[in-house]
């Protein structure tokens, strides 16, 4: 069983390489709102996944609008707002 420090450690870590993927990302400027291709490098997702996560509900509300028409979607997802919303829902 791992102790509390290796936890904590182990979530430095991730914050760590979040971090370092915003940067990378943003290239300096930051960028609001990304695209589902730019979202789901992000959080390590693919297409299909990042779907999956929309209808379980795990991402949505105020973090992501759509910008297609009902019948073909195109989302952009809020950066911030949604690398929340899903590394706290899918925990």
């Amino acid at each position: 069983m791992a102790s509390d420090i290796d936890v904590l450690m182990h979530l430095v870590e991730k914050v760590d390489q979040l971090h370092r993927k915003l940067d990378a990302l943003g290239g300096g400027d930051t960028q609001t709102w990304l695209d589902s291709t730019e979202f789901g490098k992000l959080v390590g997702l693919n297409s299909d996944q990042l779907g999956y996560q929309i209808r379980k509900g795990r991402i949505s509300g105020d973090c992501m609008r759509n910008v297609g028409t009902a019948k073909r979607p195109r989302y952009r997802f809020h950066r911030e707002k949604a690398t929340d919303r899903f590394l706290n829902g899918a925990g």
